[in-house]
């Protein structure tokens, strides 16, 4: 054999190896990419049984609050539970919690909870559960495609036939995890509810009114402590730490909180299991805004640690209506992404505001 049919041949046969080493790296990659997708599809698909068989409940729950007398003909309760649905907020979650807020008020009223609801006016003929479930549910078909574009196989295979590599993968997918029918899409309408008539809500005034009594009470009687703070003037941490079991003692007893004679620990009244946190919480709040009135004393990293040192059994409080934040409240905020108790202590000398974060002092 010659020298130069000798090198062709080899050539030929690098050549060859190469595409078949190409052809199957190629095809590894198309399983890789098959794989990954079926893992999602089959997430997908599970998650959307998982949220139809929610729906499902929540709408059969809401629908048996609607009083038959008041659907008229050519309309069902569920399309009536459709609208408190989204009136819920359309989210598993938010209904669940709607549902609970609605047979809390018509257990405790012992009627219906019509009066709170003003439905829509949408005349849909009628729908079932059904209907409505295909309204609310995410599809799996609609979320989880193969990724166009990938085309180019690998090495010399790739670059001598532009392979693409996710021909034929859709197929397997929609046969694997087949798509639903078109699914039509209609006016739901959305109930409109008075949360002000709620229970709940006016349970919650009741609440927070019999706590704005008892901060006031508390206060009263820190009277004497407070006069004594102010005589010292600037304060330092001992001190601080020294007036701080009076302010506790007042605000959690005016909570209804009570000590263990033997252990001493604070016992919370029947019904109110927040008491002593919140309690706590109305102690340092007003200590803080005691430090405050004496000669700033809060500006003092010793006495900003000594404040932290008691925020940490506080109860952690909802920001404001308005937006002001309350000097000595501990509040959630979230840092590089994770949430963190912060006690807010207003500004220092120089504007800037001061925030230490609970458990880092």
């Amino acid at each position: 054999m010659s020298f130069t049919s000798g090198f062709i041949g080899g050539l030929a046969k690098s050549i060859d190896e190469r595409l078949k080493d190409g052809m199957r790296r190629t095809e590894e990659r198309a399983d890789r990419i098959l794989e990954r997708t079926s893992i999602r599809a089959e997430r997908e698909s599970e998650r959307a049984a998982e949220e139809q068989r929610e729906v499902v409940e929540l709408l059969e729950n809401l629908a048996s609050l609607v009083d038959d007398k008041d659907v008229p003909e050519g309309m069902t309760k569920y399309d009536y539970a459709a609208q408190l649905y989204k009136a819920g907020g359309s989210t598993p979650s938010s209904v669940k919690q709607l549902y609970t807020d609605l047979v809390d008020h018509r257990n405790k009223t012992g009627g219906s909870v019509r009066d709170l609801i003003t439905f829509a006016d949408v005349k849909t003929g009628g729908r079932g559960v059904g209907d409505y479930v295909n309204q609310f549910v995410r599809r799996p078909d609609t979320l989880v495609r193969v990724p166009k574009g990938m085309r180019g196989g690998v090495g010399l295979y790739g670059k001598l036939f532009d392979v693409d590599v996710t021909e034929g993968l859709q197929q397997e997918i929609d046969l694997s995890f087949p798509r639903g029918p078109e699914v039509e899409k209609f006016d739901v309408g959305q109930a409109t509810i008075d949360r002000q008539k709620m229970v709940s809500a006016l349970e919650y005034q009741q609440d927070k009114r019999k706590d704005e009594l008892a901060i006031q009470a508390a206060e009263i009687n820190l009277e004497k402590s407070k006069k004594e703070m102010a005589q010292l003037g600037t304060l330092g941490a001992s001190e601080v730490r020294g007036f701080y079991s009076d302010f506790e003692d007042q605000h959690v007893k005016a909570l209804g909180g009570t000590r263990d004679a033997d252990t001493g620990d604070w016992i919370a009244p029947q019904g109110r299991p927040d008491a002593i946190k919140k309690g706590i919480g109305n102690a340092l709040a007003s200590l803080s805004k005691q430090a405050v009135a004496s000669n700033n004393s809060h500006y003092k990293p010793e006495v900003q640690a000594a404040l932290v040192g008691y925020a940490g059994a506080a109860l952690v409080s909802d920001p404001p209506e308005n937006g002001k934040l309350e000097i000595g409240r501990v509040y959630s905020k979230v840092i590089n992404g994770v949430a963190t108790k912060v006690l807010y202590l207003g500004y220092d000398a120089d504007g800037n505001k001061i925030e230490p974060v609970v458990g880092q002092y």
